[in-house]
């Protein structure tokens, strides 16, 4: 009759849902199967490359205050979706190639800019070879240099360590990484050669008052140097050697934060530091500028006079602020 003819086909019904849910769950079961075999199986050639900038170059900032044993590491590591699965012999050697392809591209036939390479004697990496260990993201190779070495660096040259893997054995090494130009760095508590820092700089160079931007050189690790009042270094890389022999200074820290200011180039140039209270006794407009650095605010707070070999004075009082980033 017509209620049990009802009742079967509601019956049918469910059987075909029960039948289209069990295969739908095998299928998702199976699906979750083949994910988990995708994840776990090596998507990539596994090869191996020092990691560096798309130049391939890595910098290597040494901290002048020494505290860090001097030491800076060159990062290698190995591609592919999962970690090494044994140990990876790695040899290292000398780059023969990138430095003269910087120097070209980047100077043409200005050999005055060209970079250098650093003598081998200068630092020291423990090994040329390297074991890679099992099942990490990448291995470091320490490279020490000492600070006396460091300090002696003309700040106003490219230094360079080249380098390139030689063999990674069992795995290749990647064609356009393998190879790296290591750039030696400084920075002391100041700035970096890095990323040199940029002061807020107001006073007085003889009777003109300004307020400019400058940008500090790290030397040592409590001397920088600095252009002079309102000298701006020119745009043109043919006339800044000129200019920083007879328009800079070199500030220096003491233990007590008081400040002395000198040439950079004496033979160029005469600097001497003014103690304001010797000089204008009573003076207030004087008083902030008492050769003294603030440390809360790297604020040093300068009065100096100047004068090339065959000029006369002038006297330059200053206040040098590194300015203070808000982060909303």
């Amino acid at each position: 009759d017509t209620d049990r003819s009802r009742g079967l086909g509601d019956v049918y019904k469910r059987q075909k849902i029960s039948i289209l849910s069990l295969l739908l769950a095998l299928l998702f079961l199976a699906g979750c199967s083949d994910r988990k075999k995708f994840f776990e199986d090596e998507r990539y050639e596994k090869m191996v490359y020092i990691v560096s900038d798309n130049n391939n170059i890595h910098n290597l900032v040494y901290d002048l205050d020494g505290k860090d044993g001097n030491i800076r590491n060159l990062s290698i590591a190995c591609s592919g979706t999962n970690p090494t699965e044994e140990p990876v012999t790695i040899s290292l050697t000398e780059d023969t190639v990138l430095l003269d392809e910087y120097n070209y591209t980047n100077f043409i036939e200005d050999y005055s800019r060209y970079a250098l390479k650093m003598d081998p004697k200068d630092y020291a990496i423990e090994s040329s070879t390297v074991t890679y260990p099992t099942g990490e993201p990448y291995t470091l190779v320490p490279i020490k240099i000492d600070i006396s070495v460091i300090e002696s660096l003309d700040p106003d040259k490219i230094y360079f360590i080249p380098i390139a893997i030689a063999d990674a054995t069992p795995y290749p090494i990647v064609k356009k990484k393998g190879n790296a130009l290591l750039q030696i760095q400084k920075k002391n508590k100041y700035t970096s050669s890095a990323e040199p820092a940029s002061y807020n700089a107001s006073g007085y160079e003889g009777s003109g008052y300004f307020v400019i931007t400058k940008t500090m050189v790290p030397l040592t690790k409590n001397r920088v140097r600095i252009n002079i009042g309102t000298k701006r270094l020119p745009a043109e890389p043919e006339n800044q050697p000129d200019f920083i022999k007879k328009n800079t200074i070199v500030i220096e820290v003491a233990d007590d934060n008081s400040l002395t200011v000198e040439p950079y180039d004496p033979e160029e140039m005469e600097v001497e530091t003014v103690d304001v209270k010797v000089a204008h006794p009573g003076d207030n407009a004087y008083a902030l500028y008492n050769n003294r650095l603030d440390p809360t605010t790297t604020t040093f707070c300068v009065c100096y006079k100047y004068r090339l070999k065959t000029g006369s004075w002038t006297e330059v009082r200053e206040a040098i602020r590194l300015p203070v980033i808000v982060i909303e």
